[in-house]
């Protein structure tokens, strides 16, 4: 029996009976309470979560099945028949993972995820990143897919995310139990977006296909839904997208000249084409206006910081952030009193609860609190990538390059400091000068060339670090900084223009790559970040005001001058 469930995006969303199963399940129900984006200190609205997204993926994914499906039936008719393709099989795999594909997400979603590949087990050979990777292998139980997986993600490291990895294991083992490992393979395949090597088969070029209609770099099902969602939860004015006109136009060509040796790939009729590019705008905007802002970077190195404390207080050789806490059965965890307490179903409410309970003498609790108290937190001297821009340009070429070098090295020498080798952000204060001193008298105990190395080196940061001291006190501000490197906006275009996206046109031989069709996105002629292209590094620099400013020419010209 079919149920309707009303939602603001789609309208009301039919779900079959084993669809409804999934989503009445407690390991569904927990995607509830997990926040679908950062943008909450930003946009007040935006209080949407993974849940009502996953049934909006679903929405769109029975709606571009049919209409592929029927277009498939359309252009191949003669191979399909010959093939006899198990349309319904591959329907309800795909639906599958439409519902599922983020069963496995982390709290406080893409900001969490990482603390996935910090996995400690001291019975594993495995590097640390590498578990769950090996969990998902196991998992899936197929030869060609652990070989087809370990070559794009152990070493090229593309394959997939994070919560997608997760979202693949929680999926099979809970929800695809009793299914074969070629079924289990392509669920998995759809959620982390791993295409077969060979698609010179149609069942297999409907299978690939269906990966990228879930999971690809520029245009998919859970793009189009989240781009739909944070627009209308946001109020966030990006290009309106006519998913009905880009989804009825989803088909599959065979772009071989061969005969013999047919390779089959997904693609759209040229009537997509003007959506496409909508469908770059709108997650272009995004990114730079939204994902890029201040407030929302500072908001998830907070949540981060959260994360570390909870972590780093009731962690005690148990990873919190694991399979087992986002599953019935859960995790016990204990703080340094020896006091226990069970996780399960593991939510953004979990960590905002546990962080609530950091010990007042804890190093986290500056970050708890302002956390929890706006007025607490720390500024950004500029506010947007535009506003750094202009900054430097006020440099000449030789200041300029000085300064981005300067910073980028801060960076790197106070990484190790910090609590995770892979953070983007570090702290400067007075209690990492203390940190640096002490490793310093720790290693210069040893009493060789190591030892001298080291000194040399945490007197270098700490000459870097006395130079934003000063600072402090010329501008009349507390010396507690947080500095923070993004990657520079590029535009999707870019990732659209070298995929191999193909666009039909009746009227020629061959599908066409959209990058020989559709006009580029470049960065403006006279932007540092141009300039500097192999750099391409946007800072961020925080600060508590204490009364006081900085300026953005204040900082710069005063950066400029002291490092000389």
């Amino acid at each position: 029996m079919a149920k309707l469930i009303k939602d603001v995006v789609h309208g009301y969303i039919e779900f079959d009976q084993e669809y409804i199963d999934i989503i009445n399940s407690s390991e569904f129900q927990r995607l509830r309470n997990i926040r679908q984006t950062s943008y909450n200190s930003l946009y007040p609205s935006s209080l949407h979560d993974r849940f009502s997204h996953s049934l909006g993926v679903f929405a769109f994914g029975k709606y571009a099945f049919y209409n592929f499906k029927k277009n498939v039936e359309q252009d191949f008719s003669l191979e399909v028949q010959s093939a006899e393709i198990d349309w319904a099989k591959k329907e309800n795999l795909f639906l599958s993972a439409c519902l599922l594909h983020d069963i496995g997400h982390s709290p406080f979603s893409h900001t969490g995820e990482d603390f996935y590949l910090l996995k400690r087990d001291s019975n594993s050979s495995l590097a640390r990143d590498q578990y769950i990777y090996a969990e998902l292998v196991k998992a899936v139980g197929q030869d060609e897919f652990k070989n087809d997986f370990n070559e794009t993600q152990l070493k090229n490291g593309n394959a997939a995310k994070p919560h997608e990895i997760m979202s693949a294991i929680v999926g099979i083992k809970k929800f695809l139990q009793d299914k074969t490992a070629d079924d289990k393979s392509l669920f998995a395949r759809m959620i982390i977006g791993l295409r077969y090597k060979s698609a010179n088969s149609i069942s297999t070029g409907i299978d690939n296909a269906l990966i990228q209609l879930l999971n690809s770099s520029v245009i998919d099902v859970d793009r189009l839904d989240y781009l739909a969602r944070d627009r209308l939860m946001t109020g966030f004015e990006s290009a309106r997208i006519d998913t009905d006109r880009l989804l009825a136009s989803v088909c599959l060509i065979n772009n071989s000249s061969d005969e013999t040796k047919p390779n089959y790939q997904m693609g759209y009729y040229k009537n997509a084409l003007s959506v496409i590019e909508s469908v770059i705008v709108a997650h272009d905007g995004e990114r730079k206006w939204i994902q890029g802002h201040p407030v929302v970077l500072y908001d998830s190195f907070l949540v981060q910081k959260l994360i570390e404390a909870v972590e780093s207080t009731y962690g005690n050789n148990i990873d919190i952030f694991c399979e087992e806490s986002l599953l019935e059965d859960g995790i016990c965890i204990s703080d340094n009193t020896g006091s226990s307490l069970m996780i399960r179903y593991l939510s953004d409410a979990d960590i905002l609860f546990l962080s609530k309970q950091i010990p007042c003498e804890s190093e986290y609790r500056e970050f708890v609190d302002e956390y929890f108290s706006r007025d607490k937190r720390k500024k950004a001297i500029w506010k947007s990538e535009a506003e750094y821009d202009l900054m430097l340009r006020e440099l000449g070429d030789s200041d300029r390059k000085r300064v981005i070098e300067w910073l980028e090295s801060l960076i790197n020498d106070l990484i190790p400091y910090g609590d995770r080798s892979d953070a983007t952000s570090v702290i400067i204060n007075d209690n990492v000068e203390n940190k640096v001193n002490e490793d310093n008298q720790k290693k210069a105990q040893l009493g060789d060339i190591e030892a001298r190395d080291s000194k040399r080196f945490a007197e270098s940061i700490l000459k870097k670090m006395n130079i934003l001291k000063e600072m402090a006190k010329e501008f009349n501000v507390p010396y507690n900084f947080v500095l923070s490197y993004t990657k520079a906006f590029d535009s999707n275009a870019k990732k659209l223009i070298s995929n191999d996206v193909l666009i039909k046109y009746k009227n020629f031989e061959f599908a066409k790559p959209v990058g020989d069709i559709i006009s580029t996105y470049t960065l403006n002629e006279h932007s540092v970040l141009k300039k500097e292209a192999n750099k391409m590094i946007f800072f961020m620099f925080y600060y508590k005001t204490g009364g006081n400013s900085i300026t953005p020419l204040g900082f710069i010209n005063y950066l400029k001058d002291a490092i000389r």
